[in-house]
């Protein structure tokens, strides 16, 4: 399954999520009660894991505007100026890309590759120009400040 990588700060963030089925939740020390269309806060894995059962829906922001958005403002941005992304950014686009459909998945992971481009090559040039300092390092997701 694809929630098995999760880092672990990441998989027990609490998220938001909606009952789809009546169901009592016993794990380790959680301990739920979830009926249908009931809102509950879930660690991510769990959560993950309830909804590829088909048992509730996570109530995420749409990941789709934001990586369109993202890759807008990359664009836009000067050579030397690196946008701010959230720290777990590509794990959750590549998370919402696996629940769209194929047809739509073959048309979204394009975009998410320009962006990848665009930023490695802002963040090489950077990183060979001038020293990287700590607010540029706040701007970087997981990923990338494995190679800053």
């Amino acid at each position: 399954m694809y929630f098995t990588y999760l880092d672990t700060a990441y998989g027990n963030e609490s998220v938001k999520a909606t009952g789809l089925k009546e169901i009592e939740i016993k794990i380790g020390n959680y301990h739920y009660f979830l009926t249908m269309d009931d809102k509950i806060n879930l660690p991510r894995w769990m959560a993950l894991v309830l909804e590829h059962s088909k048992i509730l829906k996570i109530n995420d922001a749409d990941k789709i505007t934001i990586l369109k958005q993202s890759l807008l403002k990359e664009k836009i941005s000067e050579k030397f100026d690196l946008t701010s992304l959230p720290k777990y950014f590509y794990l959750e686009i590549w998370q919402e890309l696996y629940r769209e459909s194929k047809s739509n998945r073959d048309k979204l992971i394009p975009l998410l590759h320009k962006l990848i481009r665009i930023r490695l090559g802002k963040i090489i040039h950077l990183s060979s120009s001038i020293y990287l300092d700590s607010e540029i390092y706040k701007k970087l997701t997981i990923e990338e400040s494995m190679f800053a």
